[in-house]
């Protein structure tokens, strides 16, 4: 007779589980890995999930998933879907992943996932003194003999009447009034007009934005104020991560914050990193806003630029007006 194991009853399990795991624990560098993060727990119970890229700073996140609670019974179950890969070969560990819940008794608890390693190997062999590099091989003769004389000839030609068309043309233009060049429009200029096109767009929505158009939002907010920062600050923040970024701000003399709990209102610094992290999870993580949120992001990312813009000298005019003078 087959004895098979009977499933435990809802009372039998946990009141809260965690779990992570890969679909491969060796890869070659380039290769993806599909990283799952579940977490089950009962009715009643309040769980807080992790970072979306908690533990995984070490990977390209390629795609990322999150996933909405069901139910089950009397059970809820929350699945996030990672597709990661890295170019650097070495041996990894992704971290244990720390969930806080809270039971209905009013009791917490920290559930923590096992690590996980992963080797990622080159394509290069280990003994690299096995390779050998071949010679060169010889250059290929493309002209010889009469055609070449011809197109060496025809090279001259051409060089000569180009230089017969350019001295007719200065001479024709010869004592014209130059053309006044126009000083660029400070940065802080470009920033705001590039929001209000943005704004704009967003005023013609009469719904609630779906993914791939706060995708392009995200893009483009996250665009506008990294390059309003690299041309303020002269520092290197449209390739930089978010993370980055946070490290570079202390060093950026921005102006201190008020005395207030908000996050959102605690100064230049606080407002820069709500905007990026928001922006990331709009472009990476297939995350949606309302409307209000859209604008709430547009409305700090303009008070930052007004906060830091350069100090104009008193009397100076403005770019449009500048243009006007030279029109």
């Amino acid at each position: 007779m087959l004895l098979l194991p009977l499933p435990l009853a809802a009372e039998d399990l946990p009141p809260a589980s965690v779990e992570a795991q890969v679909d491969r624990t060796e890869i070659t560098i380039g290769d993806p890995i599909h990283y799952r993060l579940e977490i089950e727990y009962a009715n009643g119970v309040e769980v807080k999930k992790p970072a979306w890229n908690e533990g995984l700073e070490s990977f390209q996140i390629l795609d990322f998933e999150r996933g909405e609670p069901t139910k089950t019974g009397e059970r809820w179950r929350v699945v996030d879907d990672y597709t990661l890969s890295t170019f650097t070969p070495e041996d990894y560990v992704i971290p244990p992943i720390r969930v806080p819940v809270q039971l209905p008794s009013g009791a917490t608890e920290v559930l923590e996932t096992q690590p996980i390693e992963i080797k990622v190997k080159s394509i290069l062999p280990e003994d690299e003194s096995a390779l050998e590099l071949r010679d060169i091989k010889p250059p290929i003769s493309v002209f010889s003999g009469i055609l070449t004389g011809r197109v060496i000839g025809a090279a001259f030609a051409a060089l000569a009447i180009a230089g017969l068309l350019y001295a007719l043309w200065r001479r024709r233009h010869r004592g014209e009034t130059p053309i006044a060049l126009v000083p660029p429009r400070p940065e802080h200029e470009v920033a705001l007009a590039r929001i209000a096109a943005l704004r704009a767009a967003l005023a013609e929505l009469d719904y609630a934005p779906d993914q791939g158009e706060c995708k392009v939002y995200g893009i483009e907010l996250s665009a506008i104020l990294r390059e309003y920062l690299e041309l303020r600050f002269s520092i290197l923040a449209l390739e930089a991560t978010t993370d980055e970024i946070r490290e570079m701000l202390p060093t950026l003399f921005l102006p201190p914050p008020p005395l207030a709990r908000d996050p959102e209102r605690r100064g230049c610094e606080a407002r820069i990193l709500v905007i990026l992290e928001e922006t990331d999870l709009l472009k990476f993580a297939k995350r949606t806003l309302p409307l209000e949120r859209l604008h709430h992001l547009l409305e700090l990312a303009e008070a930052v630029i007004d906060a830091t813009r350069r100090e104009e000298a008193v009397g100076s005019e403005s770019t449009e007006e500048r243009e006007r003078e030279v029109a």
